[in-house]
Formats: structure tokens, sequence, C-alpha cells
């Protein structure tokens, strides 16, 4: 009865484990006011931020100097490739600057600001460096490496139980 109760519990924990998704550093919403909201946000370098266009007027997030564009393609005359109501378009910045940001199809009047700081140094400590490492957040294997792990577990765990039923 314990191990039953352990493999149940063991199973729920997992799925909270695999149902929980990494955090996101800022979130900008994409709106019919052709504005986004909030217009500027403040990361630190290795984080991410997520637009999400909440209207339905399709829209773009592109570089003012080209570094990234949310929809290649995206123009005036043709929305097909913009994000459309509903859509979401994630960048990670790995370094430190100001990313201007404006909409493909509505030019500059729509526009935002990326500020990226640089990530947090280990002031003296540890064993000599005088900069930490970047804050690069999860892998995109950490879920999958999560999920494999609690599988391993909870199968090791259902042998067991069959064995031991059948040794009764």
């Amino acid at each position: 009865m314990r191990l039953r109760f352990g493999l149940i519990a063991l199973a729920g924990t997992c799925l909270i484990i695999l149902s929980a998704a990494p955090a996101m550093a800022a979130s900008v919403s994409m709106t019919d006011a052709l504005v986004y909201v909030p217009s500027t946000v403040t990361i630190t370098a290795g984080d991410s931020v997520t637009w999400t266009n909440t209207g339905s007027a399709p829209h773009s997030v592109t570089a003012d100097d080209g570094s990234f564009n949310s929809s290649p393609g995206c123009t005036p005359s043709n929305t097909d490739p913009c994000i459309q109501g509903g859509g979401t378009y994630t960048r990670t910045f790995s370094t430190a600057g100001t990313f201007a940001y404006h909409c493909l199809v509505h030019g500059t009047a729509m526009s935002g600001t990326v500020i990226v700081q640089a990530g947090a140094t280990n002031p003296g400590g540890g064993t000599g460096g005088t900069g930490g490492l970047p804050n690069t957040g999860p892998g995109g294997t950490t879920m999958i490496m999560i999920a494999v792990g609690a599988l391993l577990v909870v199968g090791g765990l259902a042998l067991a139980l069959v064995a031991r039923r059948r040794r009764a």
C-alpha cells in the first residue's frame, strides 16, 4: 500500500514538473491601438522577451538595425507572414545593449525598446575569476531531460511493484 501511494505521489509530482514552463523575463502585448505595451522593457543578458498579438491586426517585431525580425516578408501589402491575432514571437537577448524595434506593417509610429543589462558578476568570490557566468536560463533540452528522468524513476518503481506482486 505504501509503495502504491508513493508511486501515485511520484507520478503527480512528475506531472506538475512537466506542466511547468520556464519563466519569461518580459512580456509585451501588440494591440489594435497600434502600440507595444509596455513600449520599453528591461531584462538581463540571457533573458527572453515574448511579444503576443492581443488584437486582430497583424504586426511584426523588427529591429531598427535589422538584427532580428519576427516576420520576414511581412509588409503593409502582404500581411500573411506577419504575427496574426493570438500569435507570439520570442527572442532571447544574449548581449547587453539597447535594441529599438518597430512594426513593419505600421511603421515607426508603432515602436518599442528592449534594454538588455549585463548579467550579474561574481565580485571576487570563488576560485579566482572576477566575472560570473552569464545568465543563460534553462536550455532547450532541460524539460526533456527532466521528463526522461521522471519516466525512468516511475518505470523503475512500476517494475519493482510488478516484481513484488509476482513474489507474493
